[in-house]
């Protein structure tokens, strides 16, 4: 008798099984560690933007000598006045901030900053910001009850939404 080498019908279908859930196991795994690192980017990403319109209105509330909350599409504006050195004359300042290129409730919080000295810029302080008038619980809100701005944060990205209340005490006028 002959003795044959190879593998039997058996052992390939075995192998094929085990090849087939260990495959199974690791795609598994793959995606659902990509997804995990989509949604902790997301909410650092959420996280970030908060963060950034926290400092960003921090700054100009503390500078201003008034504060105004305003309706849809603008949300807050601030307004103070500085004494120019160079010159000895007054320089004016003005600061909205307003929602833009609004989806699905979702935008971008836009700084409009205009001074009488011609020094005017718009920035892009939130990328992911969310209104909905509809939701008022969750959206993106502002109120002034001097000395006190309170404002209610919302950036969403994706799934991930992250809602933060801060408080900023404006400075006191001399």
């Amino acid at each position: 008798m002959k003795k044959e080498h190879g593998f039997t019908l058996l052992e390939l279908l075995v192998s094929i099984a085990i090849v087939g859930v260990v495959g199974t196991a690791a795609t598994t795994v793959t995606f659902q560690s990509i997804k995990e690192t989509q949604t902790s980017n997301d909410r650092m990403m959420v996280v970030q933007q908060d963060e950034d319109v926290s400092y960003s209105l921090s700054h100009d509330a503390e500078m201003a000598e008034s504060i105004a909350v305003l309706s849809y599409p603008n949300l807050v504006e601030f307004t103070w006045t500085q004494w120019n050195l160079t010159n000895g004359s007054s320089v004016y300042y003005t600061v909205t901030y307003a929602f833009v290129n609004l989806t699905n409730g979702v935008g971008q919080l836009q700084r409009t900053y205009q001074s009488s000295a011609g020094a005017d810029t718009q920035t892009t302080v939130c990328r992911y910001i969310y209104y909905n008038a509809n939701d008022p619980n969750n959206t993106t809100s502002a109120m002034w009850q001097d000395p006190l701005l309170t404002v209610q944060m919302t950036s969403k990205v994706n799934s991930t939404q992250e809602t933060r209340v801060f408080q900023i005490v404006r400075r006191v006028n001399i």
